[in-house]
């Protein structure tokens, strides 16, 4: 006769019937982060819904009915375990005509339950990542308000985060993690009390909710709608301990702590200490490892046994000690550290390499002044006779230099003398209209410390602002060929030449290349469309930052915005002044410089006259899709890093991410 104290009498679950939400969810997950043999990697699990229905069913259960609402991943679960034992309910928690029809049915094929697990959740919004009060978790943050933001713009920044989302996300949260919890108990409360009567041990029927140990957490940046359901639940669960006492039916909380099943590939990652094993730090939990299979499915054995049996309003908490050490921040920055090298994966790698494809092309096309070949012998007053014939390598020099209009000696337009000094020469164009202000920016990114979004996104527009307008600049100026006003002078025409005949370049004596060729390059201006580039970004950063269209705003915001445009135009104007060029190719330039900048700058930036002007728009890899989305199994290997400890509840429904259903 077995022993009442042996192990297979003080867990034994064989012929018990039970009913589990989300008892059909989870893939099974491997750890590429840690060592097969470390004996800190557990084997990877899968959705504790699914473990727990596995653990049941290999130990004897008779019968197990598992609900969700995607009933092609509860046939796939129930294929996968045994079909004959686990029975798919496909229902929706959170509609009491549902839970009516699902208890129905357990009713007319059963009769009886001896368990409900109520495991279902959703994982709700969350706040901006910014604790307020938190200068490390500031400093950390990418462009959720740094340190250099006041209390004032922080607390509104904040706030504001929170109300842009809907209300019906947050109470959404409750609706299936509380309120289902609640009514799903309600609706098979009678199949509990049923299973009283058939058991012939002293164990009661009985409920088990799965919460989380986010239900005891305070973690900063954790979901408010989350965290406080999982509390929520939890003392649900003691209530109606109290309350079903008079009909004998059992209460209690499973709390799981961090369990590498697909919802928390991120966090487990995160948690690593990078030694290749797997372990975690013991500071973090003192177990220095994640939960495994086995760990949930010792504390089902034991609650659904006989050797849980005495427990009633009870809180499970599995988690390795978690709740047990003082160490949130390391957590925290563990998580950070793991999440910013996922955004910096996630986020500008198509505009870095679109930069780069632009200095590559800006350096083949506009760099490369290769001069032209000189063309076939024809009399040098008459066109080429074959334009369209020409082979690929004069096709690359053509792209190289410019195209060379004809002209005519008489023309007064171009007879302006050539200026050997400039009023703003390269090197000091570059120097006031790039090397300025980007050292301004970077000056202000070191003052103010915004926050590492923030000021990347600022510099990383600048520079694409600048190359990108040097590109289309010299392109059209090589393809149009515009003369400049002192191409005469520049091209020294050969003696005798005529004056009122339209001539090539051909006629020029001038033996410097780059100062004959030059010659071509007047439309448009290349001081111009740099100036207001390089200035005029920085003119919008500026007038972004002092909210310069906000009513009544101060008139210094204003002029402070304006003056790095002032600049721009006085070296556009210079360029006339040198007889560089005409006032149309200072203004087409102009404009197209300015253009550039505020395309550049509204890839980051919202408008001026949005009441957020100063903060750039939200990080690719923070941006989230809509409340209503739905995440299937195969996307949840993106989603997993999206989480934190204090966002994830252990118990799924159908495998689904963020704002999916569990």
């Amino acid at each position: 006769m077995t022993s009442p104290l042996s192990a297979a009498t003080l867990f034994n679950v064989q012929g018990i019937v039970a009913v589990i939400t989300g008892g059909g969810s989870g893939i099974f997950l491997p750890l590429p982060l840690v060592s097969p043999s470390s004996p800190y990697s557990p084997p990877p699990s899968p959705g504790l819904g699914l473990t727990m229905t596995k653990t049941l069913v290999l130990n004897g259960a008779r019968r197990i009915y598992i609900i969700g609402r995607r009933e092609s991943f509860l046939q796939a679960a129930a294929s996968s375990i045994d079909p004959n034992v686990v029975i798919p309910l496909q229902g929706d928690v959170t509609n009491v005509d549902s839970l009516r029809e699902m208890s129905a049915k357990v009713t007319r094929e059963e009769g009886y339950i001896d368990v409900l697990i109520a495991n279902a959740g959703v994982m709700g919004p969350r706040p901006l990542k910014t604790a307020m009060d938190c200068e490390e978790n500031e400093e950390e943050e990418e462009g959720g308000g740094g340190v250099g933001m006041s209390e004032k713009q922080r607390a509104q920044q904040y706030a504001q985060h929170a109300l842009s989302t809907p209300i019906q996300a947050f109470t959404e949260t409750y609706t299936v993690n509380v309120s289902a919890v609640y009514y799903t108990a309600m609706a098979f409360l009678e199949l509990l009390v049923a299973g009283n009567s058939k058991r012939t041990s002293t164990t009661t029927s009985q409920i088990i909710t799965t919460s989380s140990i986010a239900a005891f957490s305070r973690l900063p940046g954790a979901s408010f709608a989350y965290n406080s359901s999982k509390a929520g639940v939890t003392h649900l669960t003691k209530m109606l301990a109290s309350a079903l006492v008079g009909v004998r039916v059992r209460c209690n909380v499973l709390a799981p702590g961090v369990f590498p099943t697909d919802m928390t590939a991120g966090i487990v990652q995160g948690l690593s200490v990078g030694n290749g094993e797997g372990k975690v730090d013991r500071k973090v939990i003192p177990a220095e490892r994640v939960g495994s299979e086995e760990d949930v499915a010792g504390a089902v054995l034991w609650m659904v046994g006989r050797a849980g049996g005495y427990l009633n309003g009870s809180v499970v908490v599995v988690d390795g000690g978690r709740l047990g050490t003082s160490c949130e921040g390391k957590l925290s920055l563990a998580i950070a550290s793991y999440r910013n090298n996922l955004k910096q994966l996630r986020s500008y790698a198509s505009d870095y390499l679109g930069l780069l494809i632009l200095i590559c092309g800006y350096i083949f096309v506009c760099v490369l002044n290769i001069p032209p070949s000189p063309p076939p012998p024809h009399h040098p007053l008459s066109l080429p006779t074959q334009p369209n014939q020409l082979n690929p390598q004069i096709q690359i020099q053509f792209l190289a230099s410019p195209f060379h209009r004809m002209f005519s000696l008489d023309n007064l337009s171009l007879s302006y003398p050539h200026a050997t000094t400039e009023r703003v020469s390269v090197p000091y164009l570059f120097l006031y209209a790039g090397a300025l202000p980007l050292l301004l920016l970077i000056a202000w990114a070191l003052v103010t410390r915004p926050g590492t979004h923030k000021a990347h996104v600022t510099l990383l527009g600048w520079g694409i602002s600048m190359i990108l307008t040097m590109f289309i600049t010299d392109v059209i100026k090589n393809a149009v060929g515009r003369p400049r006003p002192d191409l005469i002078a520049r091209c020294k025409p050969s003696p005798g030449t005529p004056a009122h005949t339209l001539v090539t370049w051909e006629v020029c004596t001038e033996t410097n290349h780059h100062v004959l060729h030059d010659g071509w390059r007047s439309f448009p201006s290349g001081h111009s469309s740099f100036a207001f580039s390089g200035l005029g970004y920085l003119a919008l950063f500026l007038a972004g930052q002092c909210h310069v269209y906000r009513p009544r705003a101060d008139l210094a915001r204003v002029l402070l915005a304006m003056a790095p445009l002032l600049g721009a135009g006085l070296i556009a104007i210079s360029r006339c002044e040198d007889y560089r060029h005409d006032v149309w190719d200072v203004s087409v330039g102009s404009l197209l410089g300015m253009g550039v900048a505020h395309y550049t700058y509204r890839r980051y930036y919202p408008a001026l006259r949005n009441r957020r002007c100063d903060t750039p728009f939200e990080h690719p890899a923070d941006e989230r899709g809509g409340w209503g989305k739905v995440k299937g199994d195969e996307e949840n290997g993106v989603g997993a890093g999206e989480f934190e400890l204090s966002d994830f509840e252990e118990g799924e429904d159908e495998g689904e991410g963020v704002g999916g259903r569990r």
